[in-house]
């Protein structure tokens, strides 16, 4: 069950909520419309994130009973029942979201940083989204006045179009500013990893058992190949880069369990995480010389 409901996300729950919505809305109002009705599809969309509740529903109970064992109040309890990927997937929409409207903290004083951003990939793929998203608003608007019959049909469309084109550049912008604002870096005995609001870990260098340069083949390979390749477990592998190739593997102790999140979501038993950084080289070499 747990296994089943790591590969079922929330990200992937949300998406096949709106996909149902809008497919089920095509075929209530315009295809077939005496086959389906709006309430119906409604009750799909609401359905696929209930079921996916439920996937969890005793690991909540578990977690509430435990927090009521250690003294806690049945009111501070109750967070506890929250399934932890939509907690995770809730909170890390909501930093990518407002985070350029927040000042974000400094990052540490790191003995040594790590850039990922000045040579990324990252830039060029959110401006090209964003500039799709402003090209797409009024090709849309065009498509709707078509389809649509009379204002009062077509405002409902209108709003929703609308509310997707505002989150997308949004969210898009907000990514953009928490990556460029972060970096990895090692301070005391300790390894830091962030990006932006999609990965952060703080791994004690205790637990890294090794750290090596990918070669060009294996910068090239997707996560799938590498993982097969390895012979890994694809629960205990984590990309942690959103776009480009990652460019180093770190391999972890999982008995020692370091701190890792990835998209708000606590991660635990990883034995693998791929990175990219500016300079792996200098990365390695820094690592390397801590871990000796």
């Amino acid at each position: 069950m747990a296994e089943a409901a790591g590969k079922i996300t929330w990200r992937r729950v949300f998406w096949w909520s709106v996909i149902a919505y809008f497919v089920g809305k095509l075929v209530a109002r315009w295809l077939y419309p005496d086959a389906l009705t709006m309430p119906q599809v409604w009750g799909v969309v609401i359905l696929l994130p209930a079921l996916r509740a439920a996937m969890e529903l005793r690991y909540a109970l578990a977690r509430y009973l435990a927090c009521r064992q250690r003294g806690r109040d049945v009111r501070s309890s109750l967070p506890a029942l929250l399934p932890v990927g939509f907690a995770g997937f809730v909170r890390f929409n909501y930093i990518q979201l407002f985070g350029f409207l927040q000042r974000r903290a400094p990052c540490p004083n790191y003995d040594d940083e790590f850039e990922h951003y000045k040579k990324s990939q990252h830039s060029t793929v959110i401006l090209i989204a964003l500039i799709a998203c402003a090209v797409e608003l009024p090709i849309s608007a065009t498509v709707i006045g078509f389809v649509a019959h009379g204002s009062e049909s077509g405002s409902p469309a209108h709003v929703i179009l609308l509310s997707f084109s505002l989150f997308a550049v949004l969210w898009l912008v907000g990514d953009r500013y928490l990556v460029s604002r972060s970096r990895h870096g090692l301070a005391g005995d300790k390894l830091y990893l962030n990006v932006g609001a999609r990965f952060e870990a703080e791994i004690a260098l205790a637990s890294v058992q090794d750290v090596r340069l990918l070669t060009q083949k294996e910068a090239q390979e997707s996560r799938a190949a590498w993982i097969r390749r390895n012979g890994c477990n694809p629960s205990e592998t984590i990309m942690a880069t959103p776009f480009d190739q990652p460019n180093l593997a770190i391999s972890l102790d999982v008995l020692s369990h370091p701190h890792i999140e990835a998209y708000g979501i606590p991660r635990e038993q990883v034995r693998s995480l791929l990175v990219y950084v500016d300079d792996p080289q200098s990365f390695a070499k820094k690592v390397q010389e801590r871990l000796s």
